[in-house]
């Protein structure tokens, strides 16, 4: 999704290569005036609708948010002499400003879509080996066995559907994790995905 943004970002450059209203293209026709008179309020009711977008609107939301977001931030950018020693293109400053302001709440997005395949079961690697400190029967449903998170420096993170908890482990014996997803795009099973070594470093609550 990021590089669709920056493919975009580029193609409307080309387009617009002294923006969507240059100041000094045309400023005498009624088109061009009218469009400088409305920019104010456009911005108002765009910032307006931004924000209730991003209060009340759906978890899909963070697809288009960070967009959102991005434009009116690297024009405000834009404005500022950020980058301009690194970019003496005004085309590639604008490119790398817009790029940069979108990054962050892309990553935040996409941590929040992928959280939420997780917990609610749409989409995840699933552990299949044994888990130190968590006892699993071998005939644990894939729904049931520990998630995988990620991984943080030397820790690798899991996530207990029965208890609703996380699994901390750390990369210091080798122990490895194999994961599998929990539907394979070819309808075949793969031979796992072998994480670096893990034991246990700290857990959740213990079961009671």
């Amino acid at each position: 999704m990021f590089v669709l943004t920056a493919v975009g970002a580029l193609m409307g450059e080309l387009f617009f290569p002294k923006g969507f209203l240059p100041a000094g293209g045309a400023p005498n026709t009624r088109a061009v005036l009218v469009l400088r008179r409305a920019l104010p309020a456009v911005a108002f009711v765009y910032i307006v609708a931004t924000v209730l977008y991003l209060s009340f609107g759906p978890l899909g939301k963070w697809r288009v948010a960070p967009v959102l977001l991005a434009v009116p931030v690297a024009l405000s950018l834009g404005r500022t002499s950020i980058l301009r020693a690194e970019f003496p293109s005004d085309r590639a400053r604008s490119i790398a400003l817009f790029l940069l302001a979108a990054l962050p709440p892309f990553a935040y997005g996409h941590g929040v879509l992928k959280a939420n395949a997780l917990l609610s079961g749409d989409a995840y690697l699933y552990v299949s080996s044994e888990v130190s400190g968590h006892a699993m029967e071998p005939e644990t449903s894939s729904a049931n066995r520990p998630r995988y998170i990620g991984r943080a420096g030397e820790q690798y993170f899991l996530y207990i559907p029965a208890k609703k908890s996380v699994l901390v482990l750390a990369a210091s014996e080798p122990k490895p994790l194999e994961l599998h997803p929990r539907e394979p795009a070819t309808g075949q099973m793969p031979t796992g995905t072998v994480a670096k070594p893990a034991s246990v470093r700290a857990s959740a609550r213990p079961e009671r």
